[in-house]
């Protein structure tokens, strides 16, 4: 008979708290040590922790905890990292944020010189003055979600960055553009400068990436639609570079007789399936047919060809009463 693999353990020192079922497959899908750690030291804390009290207590250095920290955010188990001032959790990112007065923006300037320089940094970075709902948005992004003014600082320069490269020099991101992106950068545990500087180069790989994918599908338009750039950031997303994209377009055009989106969306989504990543995986797993390769002539094939042929060739009665007919005509 044969000895299940199947063992049960008995766990002396087990209390009682809240940690769900769902909770633990989503930590087992991650596969994550450093973030199913940090998620049992925040529920034995109740989520109200010290970044030097985790440091010591989990022997995790600050990158280790940024990177865990993101990681249990990418699957919906906190909302973000908590600020060692203020233990209330940072505001959805899907909710609008708490409305602040003019009352509330002075007070916080004053009282806060981390607040007041970034009003600074920000007009300087913008070229401008800032209005009073200009510092209400700033003042949201770093009371209600938390966001480190360094971290606000280093995404308004990225994006300056972008307006200037899309739309011409001197051109500048608007604070609700600059609010909607701080807003995903919460939801996603991007609350440190090396976790914002690391996000910020992934977009300019993005952006440089979907730039050569418009030169290769050859589209002619300055800037890609919403649904132009769906289809992009999905196929990027499957991990296709520039070099397979081409391949698809190319059977696009041989398959379809002209360029579709669904066509070499399907085709891609069929690669990616099949775990067919790169031209050599391609070129293997779904070789290309060329229309222009010929069937060889098989020899039985040839012979009954030239039977037919023979059999359409006219006798030499058939032509003497042809010959006959013309003469009469």
């Amino acid at each position: 008979m044969k000895e299940s693999s199947e063992k049960r353990y008995f766990l002396p020192d087990c209390e009682r708290f809240s940690l769900s079922g769902k909770a633990i497959d989503k930590l087992i899908r991650r596969g994550d040590a450093g973030a199913a750690l940090l998620y049992l030291y925040l529920l034995r804390h109740n989520g109200r922790v010290d970044r030097a009290d985790i440091f010591r207590a989990l022997r995790m250095n600050e990158k280790d905890t940024s990177v865990a920290f993101a990681s249990l955010s990418a699957i919906g188990l906190v909302a973000g990292e908590r600020d060692a001032k203020n233990h209330d959790p940072p505001q959805e990112t899907s909710a609008p944020l708490p409305q602040h007065s003019a009352a509330d923006i002075a007070q916080n300037r004053e009282n806060d010189p981390l607040f007041s320089n970034l009003l600074q940094d920000i007009g300087q970075v913008l070229g401008k003055i800032l209005t009073t709902a200009d510092m209400g948005i700033l003042l949201g992004l770093y009371h209600d979600l938390k966001l480190p003014p360094e971290v606000i600082y280093q995404l308004s320069i990225h994006l300056k960055e972008e307006a200037e490269k899309k739309r011409g020099k001197g051109r500048v991101p608007s604070l609700r553009g600059i609010q909607e992106i701080a807003y995903l950068w919460a939801k996603d545990g991007i609350v440190t400068l090396p976790l914002a500087l690391e996000r910020i180069e992934a977009r300019r790989k993005r952006a440089s990436l979907s730039g050569q994918i418009k030169h290769i599908l050859e589209l002619r338009q300055d800037d890609l639609t919403d649904s132009q750039k769906r289809y992009i950031h999905s196929w990027l997303d499957m991990g296709f570079m520039p070099e397979v994209i081409a391949e698809a377009y190319d059977r696009t055009l041989v398959g379809a007789g002209k360029f579709s989106w669904t066509y070499i969306h399907r085709i891609l989504s069929n690669w990616s399936e099949k775990g067919l990543l790169t031209l050599t995986d391609i070129a293997q797993g779904d070789p290309k047919k060329d229309p222009f390769v010929t069937k060889p002539v098989e020899k039985t094939d040839r012979k009954q060809a030239q039977k037919k042929q023979s059999e359409q060739v006219p006798t030499r009665e058939e032509i003497d009463r042809l010959r006959r007919l013309a003469d009469r005509l």
